[in-house]
C-alpha cells in the first residue's frame, strides 16, 4: 500500500485509476507481476501482488513514477506525489492471505455512501463475482480455489460479519503479527516507545479475548 503525501489525493478523478489499473498491466507485462486483489481509494491504494520472478520494488518504482508524472501533468500540479516507497508484507500462510485479501476489499466501506463492497467500482471485488471482465494482469483462480471456485462463497466470506470471530483462530501466530502490523501500517498508528514489539502486545490481548 502507498498513500498520498501529508494524505493528500493521489486519485483525482476516474481517468487516475484507469491509468493506474493500465500500468498494473505494464509491470505485468514487464516483471510479471500479478494482481491478486486492489482497492483505488482518493488518497492511498492497496493492492496484493505476486512476482514470480522477483524485481517487485523495481517495478513498483516504475508504476509509481509514471502513475506520479501522468497526474501531475494532466492536473497541473508538480513534485511527489506519494509519501514514500510502498509499504510491504510478506504473505506465507492461506489463512492471512484470504484475511488480506478481505481486509483490501472491505476498505471500499470507508467511502462515504458505499454501502456494500460490491457496489464500489474501483476494486477487484466485482471482478471476484464476475461483475466485471478480468484483465489479462490479474489473477482470481488462486484465491477463489479456496472457495470451491465459487464467487459466491468468496462473496459471503468478504461480507459476512460472522466471518470476523473465526479468522484469527485460523491464523499461525507470525502470520497473525503480520495481520496487525498491517493495520497498524494502514492507519499509520503513533506508537509509544517501547522495548517490546507493540504487535505482539496487541496479540497477546486478542489471545487472550480468543
Amino acid at each position: 500500500m502507498n498513500r498520498g503525501v501529508n494524505r493528500q489525493p493521489v486519485f483525482f478523478g476516474d481517468q487516475d485509476r484507469v491509468e493506474f489499473g493500465r500500468l498494473l498491466g505494464v509491470i505485468h507485462q514487464d516483471f510479471g507481476v500479478e494482481t491478486h486483489a486492489y482497492c483505488l481509494l482518493d488518497n492511498h491504494y492497496h493492492l496484493l501482488l505476486h512476482c514470480p520472478d522477483g524485481g517487485l520494488s523495481t517495478a513498483m518504482k516504475m508504476l509509481g513514477s509514471i502513475f506520479t508524472r501522468h497526474v501531475n501533468d494532466r492536473v497541473g500540479r508538480d513534485g511527489p506525489l506519494f509519501r514514500g516507497r510502498f509499504h510491504s508484507r510478506h504473505i506465507e500462510h492461506d489463512p492471512y492471505l484470504l484475511n488480506v485479501v478481505r481486509y483490501i476489499h472491505l476498505n471500499a466501506l470507508d467511502v462515504a455512501g458505499v454501502q456494500t463492497v460490491e457496489s464500489y467500482r474501483w476494486s477487484s471485488h466485482r471482478t471476484y463475482l464476475g461483475h466485471r471482465t478480468r484483465p489479462d494482469w490479474m489473477r482470481t483462480d488462486f484465491i477463489l480455489d479456496q472457495f470451491g471456485g465459487l464467487p459466491s462463497s468468496f462473496d459471503d466470506f468478504v461480507s459476512a460479519e460472522s466471518e470476523q470471530r473465526t479468522v484469527a483462530r485460523a491464523m499461525p501466530p507470525g502470520a497473525l503479527l503480520a495481520a496487525i502490523g498491517l493495520v497498524i501500517a494502514q492507519h499509520e498508528v503513533q506508537l509509544p516507545q517501547s522495548t517490546r514489539p507493540f504487535e505482539r502486545v496487541i496479540g497477546v490481548l486478542i489471545a487472550q479475548e480468543l
